[in-house]
Order: structure tokens, then sequence, then C-alpha cells
């Protein structure tokens, strides 16, 4: 990640390539980050994923899980008594 200030930023916003992303400073310290579009889904992405997979851990853990057999048969019995009404 590079490192810009903030009038350098101001100085250059059209110019920047934010690629890999930007830490813009304030008085030497480190106050924003920019980057690109593409690396900030990217970076959702990764964040959601992690989150469905501490979800499916806990799910393990508190044995909330089926096997593909039981997954069928609750759905064939939700699909039928869908019909049924």
């Amino acid at each position: 990640m590079k490192t810009i200030t903030v009038s350098g930023l101001k100085a250059n916003a059209a110019n920047l390539d934010a690629e890999g992303g930007l830490i813009i400073t304030q008085n030497g310290a480190p106050k924003y980050v920019v980057e690109t579009y593409e690396d900030y889904e990217k970076r959702e992405q990764a964040i959601a994923l992690l989150k469905l997979m501490t979800m499916a851990e806990s799910d393990i853990q508190q044995s909330r899980t089926l096997t593909s057999e039981e997954l069928k048969s609750q759905l064939l019995k939700k699909q039928s008594d869908t019909f049924e009404e």
C-alpha cells in the first residue's frame, strides 16, 4: 500500500493509481485509506465468506447439521406440504 499526504491527494487526485490501496496521511499520521472499487468488492466478499464460515463452524459445534439425505427428505416434505395446501 502506498502512502501519500492529504495535500498530495488533493494535488494529484485525477492521476493517482489506487491499485493496491493508498494510505492518506495528515500531519504525518495515517488518517484515511483509499482503494479501488474492485479491491473494495473483493474485501467485502472475503468478509462475507468469513462470516459464513464462522456461522457454519458454530452450527457444527452445536450439532445443527443434516446429512444430505436428511436435507432431501425435509425439502421433499416441505414441497409436498406446499402442494397439499
